[in-house]
């Protein structure tokens, strides 16, 4: 686990905001409800929309690539870099995302405020019986290793939507 913050520039999110309200109606978006396996919705009611920004700008997806990939540790590569908004009553069931694959998730907050009231916390285990979490906080990153077994707690149905990047980095050889 590693936490960085103030990990975009401002203008870098505003340009993110941009592209999702320009790309809202197209064709583009999916859902955890039909790319997630059921063990990560763990048949959760709410949804997860889901824009992979390589799809949609590519001269803003190579900037943002560009910007991130400084994150990455040697010898890994980013390999897709998605927006989500987390819609009331979604969440993630306790997982880890393969400890064969060696990969590093990336998280990166967007809401400007989120008040812990909302859930929507990322949890993970620390150990056998030390459990954490952190509440989201804007422009704030957080790393985890494809070994660690983490999730995201519900989100109320009072909340906004939380708006998170999600940067899936691979070891080169593997992308």
């Amino acid at each position: 686990m590693k936490i960085i913050k103030d990990i975009l520039k401002d203008k870098i999110i505003d340009a993110i905001f941009d592209i999702v309200t320009i790309d809202r109606n197209k064709n583009v978006w999916k859902t955890n409800l039909i790319s997630w396996h059921d063990n990560i919705t763990n048949n959760s009611i709410g949804s997860v929309s889901i824009l992979n920004l390589r799809l949609i700008e590519h001269e803003f997806y190579l900037i943002l690539y560009t910007e991130l990939q400084k994150y990455c540790p040697d010898g890994y590569s980013i390999k897709d870099i998605l927006y989500y908004e987390w819609n009331a009553l979604s969440q993630i069931s306790w997982h880890n995302d393969g400890d064969k694959m060696n990969r590093i998730g990336l998280t990166i907050y967007l809401n400007s405020h989120w008040d812990r009231n909302w859930g929507g916390f990322f949890c993970w285990e620390e150990s056998t019986d030390i459990y954490k979490m952190y509440i989201p906080n804007y422009n704030t990153g957080v790393f985890i290793e494809s070994d660690i077994n983490h999730h995201v707690s519900i989100i109320s149905p009072y909340a906004p939507p939380r708006k998170t990047l999600q940067v899936w980095m691979f070891p080169n050889k593997d992308i």
